[in-house]
């Protein structure tokens, strides 16, 4: 049997809890959902436990085509990023997939993008939690969060800043350097010059 799953996660982490949600469908046609809260956990083990729950609750051989805005769980589950974190789930996932011989498959969709079944499981995770589970909470200017609080998308983010940031300085330097070489010829030959006279 072939099926859908939507799945999503959500977390506050200053609240200290959150939830998961899924959709089954097949064949487009809505079957089940389920969204559950959670405490004492992070935004990234909802989302995995989302897609966990939600593959579990399928007959065993079937074939499923998972659906999440989140690229660390997506990534986590297919073997395509090493579980650094979060191995105790990621192993049970996978030894789960295993013994039901389920045929999975992984995609991403982008979040908050008007997809009716990712925001389906968003809306379900918030009624979960009792929260709007996306509401950012203000950070005081000067005192950023660290690395380890970041969601996976914020860190992309940071990292394509700070490599964009790098390159146009290294440009800057080489530039620099260029010049310095250029004057330090021009200083060489000068001396030179100045020598035979």
């Amino acid at each position: 049997m072939k099926f859908q799953l939507y799945a999503d996660g959500g977390y506050s982490m200053s609240a200290d809890f959150g939830a998961f949600a899924y959709v089954v469908l097949q064949d487009g046609e809505l079957l089940h959902k389920h969204a559950e809260k959670i405490e004492h956990e992070t935004n990234n083990r909802a989302e995995i436990k989302a897609i966990m729950y939600g593959v579990q609750s399928l007959p065993d051989n079937s074939e499923v085509e998972v659906f999440s805005d989140s690229q660390y769980a997506l990534g986590v589950l297919s073997g395509r990023y090493k579980a650094k974190k979060n191995p105790d789930l990621v192993n049970k996932y996978k030894k789960m997939v295993a013994t039901k011989h389920m045929d999975v498959s992984y995609n991403w969709v982008r979040g908050h993008n008007g997809d009716e079944w990712n925001e389906l499981c968003d809306q379900l995770c918030n009624e979960a939690a009792g929260i709007d589970l996306n509401e950012k909470p203000s950070r005081p200017k000067g005192n950023p969060s660290s690395l380890a609080d970041m969601e996976y998308n914020e860190l992309i983010d940071l990292y394509k800043a700070v490599r964009t940031e790098l390159e146009r300085r290294n440009t800057e330097i080489e530039c620099l350097i260029k010049e310095d070489t250029k004057y330090e010829h021009r200083r060489i030959n000068e001396t030179e010059g100045q020598g035979l006279s």
